[in-house]
This record gives C-alpha cells, sequence and structure tokens, in this order.
C-alpha cells in the first residue's frame, strides 16, 4: 500500500496520516529487530534465502524477540550501531509494475479508504483494525 498522491478527500488525507504513521512503527520495529538479530541485516537488502525461508527466520526472530521481553532480557547496548540505511522511496505509480496489479492495487486502496477512513465509519476508541487477506 501507498499514500494516496494529491488526497482530495478527508479521508484520503486520514488514511494518508495513518499510512504515515504506521510506516514509522514498522521501519522502527524493522530497525530494532535487525541491530538485535543480525541475520536479519547482514543481506544487504537482498534475499540469502527462499521468500519462505526468510518467513520463517523473521518469524523466529519475532518470537525470540518477544520471549526476550517477557522474560525481562535487555536488549545488548554494546553492540556496534548498523550503518545508516534509508527505505527506497516508494513511487505511487511505479512504471514497472504491470498494469492490471496497479489497478487492482488503486481499487483496493479506494475501498480501504472508503470502508474504514470515511465518515460514515463508526470510530470505536479511535481504533481501526484492518483485517487485510
Amino acid at each position: 500500500m501507498v499514500p494516496v498522491s494529491n488526497p482530495t478527500t478527508a479521508a484520503e488525507q486520514q488514511y494518508n496520516r495513518a499510512h504515515a504513521q504506521t510506516r514509522v512503527i514498522v521501519e522502527q520495529t524493522v530497525g530494532m529487530l535487525k541491530s538485535h538479530f543480525r541475520c536479519l541485516h547482514s543481506s544487504s537488502g537482498c534475499l540469502q534465502y527462499t521468500p519462505i525461508m526468510c518467513v520463517k527466520i523473521t518469524n523466529a526472530c519475532l518470537l525470540l524477540h518477544n520471549r526476550c521481553m517477557k522474560c525481562g532480557v535487555p536488549i545488548p547496548d554494546d553492540l556496534p550501531p548498523l550503518p545508516n540505511e534509508e527505505l527506497p522511496h516508494v513511487d505511487a505509480n511505479p512504471a514497472f509494475h504491470w498494469r492490471g496489479q496497479r489497478i487492482q492495487g488503486i481499487v483496493t486502496r479506494q475501498e480501504l479508504i472508503q470502508n474504514f477512513f470515511s465518515n460514515e465509519v463508526r470510530k470505536i476508541s479511535h481504533l481501526y483494525v484492518l483485517l487485510i487477506m
């Protein structure tokens, strides 16, 4: 999912704000995991394993992290800092994507905005639960 390039409605603006806030949390989480579990950072952005194996490795690291947090094991402070790494800019309409996928993505994003960010949606304790299948 990418932000709406030129939001024209309040719902699109709310979606963009939620997208930005969520992206910050995801980036911080990934950074923390990469610093704690160096096996996630050593690839320089390239998959060294199949996508399925990468998912298994990431899930194992998440489980270990949660277990450490539950047992009060601190994240070591003596690890050398990782090089600053920026995420690539995500273009709302990248030319390298297939047209059908891009159109379906835009349709899906608009449905999500309509269903969860328009004024007709009831806000429950200011929380939105999005289930994307």
